[in-house]
């Protein structure tokens, strides 16, 4: 039976990202209207932008890129997040000062005589990531009271009753493993590039495939202009 199957996905707004096939020929696609999506963790407490981080090297070497390549952005908007652990203004502080981070960052890597000015650039700051929280411990909470924890996080409390429920569960023991495991994943910041023309990008596509160019039309907020687009391919296997 043959299958139709999704061998690259360039560009999608929000609860999507990019993927790549590999060993392929080339082919390439430009003068379009598209996003791009970047995520850039910090450290606990911290709101430098640290390469050694994580997998923020790998991650700046591909924003670095894409700026070089592409002066005609439109805008951009950065979201940015603390995780819950610390106490509420603390932690807006830090998602304040983490957007203006990566702020300083993007504007310090345009090349040299873009037009492209810090007043395009959005901040959408979020104190606490509880939306995220949940999203790890669904993924990857395995504790035997995982039940209770997720109920707790789609509950309809407050957060700062959330967070003092979490804690007492358990004595503290829940409250700590999702500090460890969990937490580290929701200090970031989101950049979302909205661009005039993307970068020549290579598609790639497995040797003798049948393939179709397709354009999807694709959600995005009402601050930025349409049209989206969801550039897929999409080949028989």
């Amino acid at each position: 039976m043959n299958k139709y199957v999704w061998t690259y996905l360039l560009l999608l707004y929000m609860g999507c990202g990019v993927l790549r096939a590999q060993d392929a020929p080339p082919h390439t696609a430009t003068d379009t209207i598209g996003t791009m999506r970047y995520r850039i963790f910090y450290r606990v407490n911290s709101t430098r932008i640290d390469s050694s981080y994580m997998d923020n090297a790998d991650r700046l070497h591909e924003i670095d890129r894409y700026l070089a390549r592409s002066p005609r952005m439109d805008s951009i908007v950065i979201y940015s997040y603390a995780s819950p652990e610390g106490p509420f203004r603390r932690n807006r502080y830090l998602a304040d000062k983490r957007g203006e981070m990566a702020k300083r960052y993007i504007l310090s890597r345009l090349p040299e005589g873009s037009t492209f000015h810090d007043s395009l650039i959005h901040l959408r700051p979020e104190a606490e990531n509880w939306e995220g929280l949940y999203e790890e411990a669904l993924l990857g909470y395995r504790e035997a009271d995982r039940n209770e924890v997720l109920q707790i996080l789609t509950s309809s409390l407050p957060d700062e009753q959330k967070k003092q429920q979490l804690k007492r569960l358990n004595q503290g023991r829940s409250w700590r493993t999702l500090v460890k495991q969990c937490m580290p994943q929701l200090r970031y910041a989101t950049w979302i590039a909205v661009w005039g023309q993307l970068p020549k990008l290579e598609l790639e596509l497995p040797p003798q495939a049948d393939y179709l160019l397709t354009l999807t039309p694709c959600p995005a907020p009402s601050l930025l202009p349409p049209p989206y687009q969801a550039i897929g391919l999409l080949y028989r296997g």
